[in-house]
């Protein structure tokens, strides 16, 4: 995949997310009260990079509803607020999926396994 190719959809992802994820947050806060299970979750990926970590960093915390707060690149960790940790899983695979591959695509570095 081209470089090109590889900004264009990085691009694409992030656009795509913040739109759904300002909506998902919308209806979250909207919603009926105590729904919200707020907390702190730790995402792992291999190292890339410290540009290549924290862009992905910046990345996760211009989408709504979740925020990078502590980050190690070399170990490969960030630790991360989500607005609601009961879909903690489904986030992690969405940033594994729509920032963290098609930024490595970018970057020229293997994907995570």
């Amino acid at each position: 995949m081209s470089r090109i190719l590889a900004l264009a959809t990085l691009a694409w992802h992030f656009v795509l997310a913040t739109v759904v994820a300002g909506l998902q947050t919308a209806r979250m806060i909207l919603g009926p009260a105590g729904r919200l299970r707020p907390g702190f979750v730790e995402y792992r990926f291999e190292p890339f990079g410290v540009g290549g970590a924290v862009a992905l960093a910046c990345l996760v915390t211009l989408t709504p509803g979740s925020t990078a707060l502590d980050l190690d690149p070399q170990a490969g960790r960030m630790r991360l607020h989500l607005l609601d940790t009961g879909t903690a899983d489904e986030a992690i695979r969405q940033i594994r999926e729509q920032f963290e591959r098609p930024l490595r695509r970018l970057l020229g570095r293997r994907e995570a396994a």
